[in-house]
């Protein structure tokens, strides 16, 4: 073949194998990207005439060349495409070999050079690049094509099936010489792929061979390893350290058993022999799609209804082997006693420390997936334009174009993987020039509804002390809640730090019930419902407004959104996660939520309009910003009113104002009973630039500086409110040189 270059890429794969530069130039491999070429290397022709079918679809394929033990070409290539076929179920078509082509083993430098010297050991592996590996750590390698590319021939004998090894291994001498077999590591959980191995093991014995047997480690939930990936990892000294602790071959017993079978000291006996838990809890998980799992600390097992269900106790979990084992109606579990065997406590003691360990377990995806979640249902995303999606947002009136995609970001806001404590709130309103002030306009529907696509929402009272909401919060039932939902609140001045924390704070921390103190990850999105909303401005910039306007809903409308979902569920979700799976706009800035509105925002059409919306309705739900105004209109009328002394008007003026003072103004202002430290705290709050702490002579006191002074000189007066007289009233005169005078080394600003 012309062309033995490779490729970036197949170089690249290469060398992830731990190839060196050196490995892969004497294992020939090259790049071919003529479909003609490969096509002939596949023996892809056309039955009629026997010209070459071009292999158009493959792209670029990386080719392995095998020789014989002479080190002559076999004409037999095996190739690994850049764009693998798929089968019908959708498994990718990793390796490509010759059509109706009797299969070759791949044969490294060092098994060709010791293949007749039974003195030396060899490995025999499955592939190329794992065959390749183990050479360059000084092993003789044999890569077969899969678990049965050993085989030459099938014959029927006296004593049933018997296996040849492949032609092209005659050359070898075998009598004597140590042979490991260490195929992939998923082997335990394939007993096909055991059979495959147990019967090279007895053609090598046949051949007189001392057979051992190779098991590379293998973690539950993890992925396999093969020889590659093994010394790449662990280098050659841990493959040796394996090929030291090797066993003798055995052979699976039907079903799933606690023991194998070896051969006894006498021709056709066998022995049986006990398995290590290490070893059947991969078997177990691996025939049984990667069951059972642990989830907050109890194994569980798949359950059409909940997603999951507990198995408490090794009873319970031997029922669902036998169910999973069951071979011609009996069970296939077979469990024998004995003193070196494990018992079935004992095995479900062991499952319980090594299964692969979730946080909790969901029905409904994240994209991107959240480590620690168990996922219950696959749903793959759509392609193409959201059909289901838009069917269900005309169910709903969102007032304005920006509110649509606003709703849809509510939405996908529940689904989104990204980071704990960087969800925004979601407030759902009525517009302000609603006829009904907002009663009926469907807020807590559409917030209900949108819930009911993740299972529900959790339910928060205003009036109920936060820390028992937090241990609410932390039951099983409600770790599963996606959103939180504070329906219809009654006041229009929503301010509380809990609240505020339970959207940014990364944990949702409390007391668990029967647990003591607990933490779990908050990937919580909170709904509120609320019209004219109030807010401070910490928790105003927490909210993402959503306006609905007025529409005509049939009376069975809320039976055909239900409905809608019950049979569209899943294809809303994959809808959903089709949207999430789009490139973002890039936004003209970023807020606090810029992972939100890169993950999520920035995925839905008209985002930049939306974000516009964002911004003007927070200045308007910012209370605190309205309170200030109201508290320096409230100190203008009093100065306007009470200040003789020069016809200032406060914003060109310098004014004390001891505590009375302070506190009066607040009431007045805000319409509130308060305290003297209640009504600092406010002031300080609110962060007004007028108003700045400032401790004199005669006490501590609020310095007003008018904000049109301009640093020019105005006469400091002294602002008091007066409740020892029958008739309370404000007191406005010049400062005193001396009791009034600032401390300059205790001044402290907002």
């Amino acid at each position: 073949m012309d062309g033995k270059k490779l490729s970036a890429r197949h170089l690249a794969d290469l060398r992830k194998s731990g190839l060196t530069e050196e490995t892969i130039r004497i294992s020939q491999a090259f790049t071919e990207s003529d479909p003609v070429r490969i096509a002939v290397m596949l023996r892809w022709c056309d039955e009629a005439t026997g010209e070459p079918r071009p292999a158009k679809g493959l792209g670029s394929c990386l080719v392995f060349p095998f020789l014989n033990v002479a080190g002559d070409a076999l004409n037999y290539y095996r190739i690994k495409p850049d764009k693998p076929r798929v089968s019908p179920t959708g498994r990718p078509f990793k390796y490509e070999s010759p059509y109706k082509t009797p299969n070759h083993v791949y044969l490294t430098p060092r098994a060709r050079e010791y293949a007749k010297d039974a003195s030396k050991p060899l490995i025999f592996t499955e592939g190329e690049k794992k065959a390749l590996a183990a050479d360059q750590a000084k092993y003789a390698c044999v890569g077969s094509v899969g678990v049965w590319g050993w085989v030459r021939t099938e014959t029927e004998s006296d004593t049933g099936t018997e296996s040849k090894l492949n032609a092209d291994l005659d050359p070898f001498a075998w009598e004597g010489r140590r042979v490991y077999i260490a195929y992939d590591s998923d082997i335990v959980a394939n007993p096909s792929s055991r059979h495959a191995e147990w019967r090279l093991a007895v053609a090598l014995m046949e051949l007189k061979a001392c057979v051992r047997i190779i098991r590379l480690p293998q973690k539950i939930g993890a992925p396999k390893v093969g020889m590659d990936d093994y010394l790449a990892s662990h280098g050659p000294d841990a493959l040796g350290r394996l090929i030291e602790n090797s066993a003798p071959p055995t052979r699976v017993l039907p079903g799933f058993a606690n023991s194998v079978q070896m051969l006894g000291e006498k021709p056709g006996e066998f022995v049986d022999i006990p398995r290590s838990s290490d070893e059947m809890a991969l078997e177990l998980v691996g025939r049984s799609g990667g069951w059972p799992r642990l989830v907050s600390g109890a194994l569980v097992i798949p359950d059409e209804k909940e997603g999951t269900a507990p198995i408490d106790d090794y009873n319970e979990l031997f029922a669902f082997m036998g169910a999973t084992f069951n071979e011609s109606g009996l069970s296939g579990v077979r469990w024998d006693r004995g003193p070196k065997h494990v018992n079935r406590q004992e095995f479900y003691s062991h499952l319980v420390k090594s299964c692969e360990r979730f946080d909790r377990s969901d029905s409904v995806p994240h994209v991107p997936a959240i480590p620690g979640i168990l996922y219950t249902q696959q749903i793959e995303a759509t392609k193409g334009s959201p059909k289901t999606l838009a069917t269900f947002l005309d169910f709903f009136k969102p007032a304005t174009d920006e509110d649509k995609t606003l709703l849809i970001a509510a939405m996908l806001t529940p689904l989104w993987g990204g980071p704990p404590g960087k969800r925004p709130a979601f407030l759902f309103e009525a517009t302000e020039d609603d006829t009904a002030s907002g009663r009926g306009v469907g807020k807590t529907t559409v917030a209900q509804k949108i819930a009911a696509i993740y299972g529900g929402a959790f339910d928060i009272d205003a009036s109920e002390p936060f820390h028992r909401t937090r241990t609410r919060l932390l039951t099983p039932d409600a770790m599963s809640k996606r959103i939180l939902l504070m329906d219809n609140v009654k006041t229009f001045r929503l301010s509380s730090a809990d609240l505020e924390s339970l959207v940014t704070a990364p944990n949702v921390n409390g007391h668990r019930m029967y647990k003591g103190q607990a933490a779990i990850p908050n990937y919580c999105t909170l709904f509120i419902t609320l019209n004219g909303a109030s807010l401070s401005k910490d928790f105003a910039q927490r909210v993402i407004p959503v306006q609905l306007k007025r529409g005509d809903m049939k009376e069975d409308w809320e039976a055909t959104v239900d409905e809608f979902l019950l049979k569209n569920k899943t294809a809303l979700i994959a809808d959903l996660m089709n949207v999430l799976n789009r490139t973002p706009t890039k936004l003209s800035k970023v807020s606090r939520w810029g992972a939100w509105e890169s993950g999520v925002l920035g995925k839905v059409k008209d985002a930049e309009k939306a974000l516009k919306v964002i911004d003007s309705r927070t200045m308007r739900m910012d209370a605190d910003k309205e309170d200030a105004d109201r508290i320096r209109e409230m100190f203008r009328s009093i100065v306007d009113k009470y200040d003789s002394l020069d016809g200032e008007d406060a914003d060109k003026g310098r004014y004390l104002l001891a505590s009375s003072a302070v506190t009066r103004l607040v009431e007045l202002a805000l319409g509130v009973n308060t305290t003297a430290a209640g009504a600092s705290a406010q002031i300080k709050s609110l962060g007004m630039p007028e108003f700045r702490k400032s401790d004199r002579n005669g006490g501590r006191f609020w310095l007003w500086t008018g904000s049109k002074l301009n640093g020019k000189q105005s006469s400091l007066k002294k602002v008091t409110y007066n409740t020892e007289s029958d008739k309370p009233t404000w007191d406005v005169k010049h400062a005193n040189d001396h009791s009034d005078k600032e401390k300059k080394d205790d001044s402290e600003g907002v």
